[in-house]
């Protein structure tokens, strides 16, 4: 079995997965802490880049 099949089938298998836990009946992922992680990830993000491009032009 090629590599690719192999990684592209497990893609398959954890993305169908991860959709199943988000939108099955009865028992939901509040939004807000959807909305929260998204906007901590971002600031952390934003956070990194920052750093790195300050550092990188010498001022720290």
């Amino acid at each position: 079995m090629r590599t690719t099949t192999r990684r592209s089938r497990w893609l398959g298998l954890s993305s169908a997965a991860g959709f199943g836990l988000v939108f099955q009946q009865g028992c939901g992922i509040d939004p807000d802490l959807i909305l929260q992680a998204a906007i901590q990830f971002l600031t952390e993000t934003a956070i990194f880049f920052t750093d790195n491009a300050v550092r990188g032009l010498g001022f720290v």
